[in-house]
C-alpha cells in the first residue's frame, strides 16, 4: 500500500466513522428522530467520493465501500448478531443501507481513474434520494402511486433539482468544470433525469442499487 492509499484510507474510514457514531449517539439520546439521524448517515458519508484523489489504487478504493456492505448487514435489522443493530438503521428500508456502500463500490471500480464519473452516478442517490426522502414526506398535496410505492410531485422534482446541483457543485470542486460547455450542462441533465425516473420506478431500497448501476450503463453508452 503506497502512501497516497494510507492518506484515502483514513481520511475516508475516519469520516464514516465520525458521522456514524455522533447519528446513532445523537439518535439513542434523543436527541434527534432516527429518520433525521438516517438521513445524516446518508448524506454525510457519500461525501467520500470526493476523498478518491487521495486513492492510487482501484481495488483499495473500491474495496473498503464493498467491506461496508457486510458491515452494514451486521448493523441492520436483519443482523444476526442483536447487540450489533444500530437504531438508525432501524429507521427505514433495511436493504437500503446495504445496497448503497454496494454500488458505491460497483461505480468506484468501474470510474477510478475518472472521479467526477463517480460522483455524477452516486450524489443523485446522496442528495437526489437523500433529500427527496425529507421534503416527499412533508407534501400535502401532489401525491400519486405508482406500483414503486406512494410518490410526491414535490419529492420527485427535488430528486432532479438536487441532483442536478450536487452534480454541478460536485464537478467544481473536483476542478472538472471550468468553463460553460453546453455538452456539460446537457449531460448532468440528462444524469438528473434519468436518476428522477429510475427513483420514480424503483421499489423502496431499491433505488440505492439501480439508480446508480443505470447512470453506470448512460455514462458507458453516452457520446
Amino acid at each position: 500500500m503506497i502512501k497516497n492509499d494510507l492518506l484515502g484510507v483514513s481520511i475516508t474510514l475516519s469520516w464514516v466513522l465520525i458521522f456514524l457514531v455522533i447519528s446513532e449517539y445523537l439518535a439513542h439520546k434523543e436527541k434527534i428522530e432516527k429518520p433525521t439521524a438516517r438521513k445524516i448517515i446518508h448524506i454525510s458519508v457519500g461525501h467520500v467520493i470526493l476523498f478518491l484523489p487521495f486513492f492510487e489504487t482501484r481495488l483499495l478504493a473500491a474495496g473498503i465501500p464493498f467491506i461496508f456492505t457486510f458491515g452494514n448487514y451486521m448493523l441492520s435489522p436483519n443482523s444476526p448478531v442483536e447487540k450489533m443493530r444500530l437504531i438508525t438503521f432501524d429507521a427505514g428500508h433495511a436493504w437500503g443501507t446495504i445496497l448503497y456502500p454496494l454500488s458505491l463500490s460497483i461505480v468506484t471500480y468501474l470510474f477510478f481513474a475518472q472521479p467526477f464519473l463517480v460522483l455524477a452516478t452516486f450524489f443523485p442517490v446522496v442528495y437526489g434520494d437523500g433529500f427527496a426522502a425529507i421534503t416527499g414526506p412533508k407534501a400535502k398535496s401532489g401525491k400519486f402511486t405508482l406500483w414503486s410505492g406512494d410518490k410526491t410531485i414535490i419529492g420527485t422534482a427535488t430528486v432532479f433539482i438536487a441532483s442536478f446541483i450536487s452534480i454541478v457543485i460536485g464537478g467544481y470542486v473536483l476542478s472538472i468544470y471550468t468553463s460553460f460547455v453546453f455538452t456539460y450542462w446537457l449531460f448532468v441533465l440528462i444524469i438528473a433525469a434519468i436518476a428522477t425516473i429510475t427513483e420514480l420506478i424503483s421499489l423502496k431500497g431499491t433505488d440505492n442499487l439501480f439508480i446508480p448501476l443505470i447512470l453506470a450503463l448512460v455514462v458507458y453508452i453516452y457520446p
